[in-house]
């Protein structure tokens, strides 16, 4: 996640208050690795570690989520680049030919 927002990180442990997950959720889904997670998702996340579950959003049914919509995120995301991936030498020809970085 080269392109991480100062301020969406600011902006997304503003919201913490009453909840063990804040997330970004856009129309293909939760943006976990932008998620701000609380010490209280440390037991069911080892309790999915144990039983191989590894999908990271599955415990995120029994926790207190929030999920941040686009409308809200669009204002940290003007280039479109905030949650664009680089993990393959691919996805970083991919980035290289579109100058993106």
């Amino acid at each position: 996640m080269p392109f991480l927002s100062k301020d969406f990180v600011i902006y997304l442990t503003e919201q913490v208050d009453k909840y063990d997950i804040v997330v970004p959720q856009l129309s293909d889904g939760f943006q976990p690795l932008h998620g701000v997670y609380s010490q209280n998702c440390l037991s069911p996340i080892k309790r999915l570690l144990i039983a191989d579950k590894l999908k990271i959003t599955g415990f995120y049914k029994e926790m207190r989520l929030l999920s941040i919509p686009e409308e809200k995120i669009k204002p940290f995301n003007k280039d479109g680049r905030l949650f664009l991936n680089i993990n393959t030498p691919e996805d970083l020809k991919y980035i290289d030919k579109k100058n993106i970085l």
